[in-house]
């Protein structure tokens, strides 16, 4: 549970986004990204 502890302590300013998930539907996850490749 050190990440948490790690996680607690990080300010807003500090935190990355590396990724971004979207969950649904097929079809309409497929309008939202307008068929982009999916990354493995």
């Amino acid at each position: 549970m050190k990440s948490r502890l790690v996680f607690r302590e990080t300010t807003a300013d500090e935190l990355g986004y590396y990724a971004v998930s979207i969950v649904g539907p097929r079809q309409r996850v497929d309008k939202i990204v307008g068929r982009l490749p999916l990354l493995s």
